[in-house]
């Protein structure tokens, strides 16, 4: 019996989210110890506001990883674009028109790339990389590259409310983490993925419509995008076409650190969540003790490194084959 207790702790530790979530208690411990500030109500509830658009975004891009199609590259601009849509919309129209109109956007941009790459026969990895560019730069020619301020309260509420002591962004995030885990859980169609991922030409030859699915995981990526960038918009009181820069990096090392296999087939929502909250917490913890933030890039760095030595991904590897 002990070495089967022996193994049974192994796989734990093993396992993506009880490595990040040790990970995060040790972060916690060691920030919580040198600034007993940090577990302040004001502060926290201020990592969590934080974490809240970074863990939306690492959803959806939880399920373009877990597809086999490595990961999204644009999704930095695609997010400022999105504010900018948001922005214009609000100032225009109204708060539940402004909303609709920048998720329907999303979708519309995850499908574009989902249809490149899958109907292309092209590298998502090239695709998204392309259209990093092609947003970034739609984003400042339609602003002039200035801000677009936002006066609406109600709409600035999503970004900067508080019910019941919790911050909304956090609820949404909740609802997120729900909404997505279900549908990874409890629903073919998040089997589908994982399967995918895994083999995509044994699931095309079990009867998955593998296309099908990719793209919808894209669409997925840009519905994330668009939530995560209404909460922005909302909290920064404005729109700028320069939000973002960089940031699909981060979103990748959430994801990477919760426990997706960059190539597919294998990870969780809730991995994702854990690696957001990682990345906010580090966040803060780097002001409070008076560390420049900078220092959070050579994490992800570091993370991005050793996820992929560990999987030996080839480049290869990342060139759509066909079925």
């Amino acid at each position: 019996m002990k070495p089967f207790k022996k193994d049974k702790i192994s796989d734990l530790i093993k396992k993506g989210e009880i490595r990040v979530l040790l990970a995060l208690f040790i972060l916690i411990i060691i920030i919580g110890v040198n600034n007993p500030r940090f577990f302040s109500v004001f502060n926290l509830q201020n990592v969590l506001r934080t974490a809240a658009p970074n863990a939306i975004a690492a959803f959806g891009m939880t399920y373009v990883t877990l597809s086999g199609s490595f990961a999204d590259l644009s999704v930095g601009s695609m997010m400022a674009l999105l504010m900018v849509i948001s922005a214009f919309l609000l100032n225009a129209t109204n708060p539940v028109i402004a909303i609709i109109g920048t998720i329907a956007a999303g979708a519309l941009f995850g499908a574009f790339n989902g249809s490149l790459t899958v109907k292309g026969k092209l590298p998502s990895i090239v695709v998204t990389l392309g259209m990093l560019y092609v947003f970034r730069a739609i984003a400042y020619i339609v602003t002039d590259n200035s801000p677009i301020y936002i006066t609406n309260e109600s709409f600035i509420w999503l970004g900067n409310g508080i019910v019941l002591g919790i911050p909304v962004p956090v609820i949404i995030m909740a609802i997120m983490f729900v909404l997505f885990s279900m549908l990874m859980r409890f629903t073919s169609f998040g089997r589908r993925v994982k399967a995918t991922g895994d083999n995509d030409k044994a699931a095309f030859f079990s009867g998955i419509k593998v296309d099908k699915i990719k793209i919808i995981a894209f669409v997925i990526v840009g519905i994330s995008m668009a939530v995560a960038g209404i909460l922005r918009t909302a909290r920064m009181y404005s729109a700028s076409p320069r939000v973002g820069v960089g940031h699909e990096f981060l979103v990748i090392a959430m994801v990477i650190l919760g426990g997706t296999r960059l190539n597919g087939g294998k990870g969780t929502i809730i991995g994702s969540l854990l690696g957001a909250l990682f990345f906010a917490t580090l966040d803060n913890g780097l002001n409070l003790l008076g560390i420049r933030a900078y220092w959070q890039y050579i994490v992800m760095g570091l993370i991005l490194i050793i996820a992929i030595a560990n999987l030996k991904v080839d480049i290869k590897s990342l060139l759509p084959e066909k079925i």
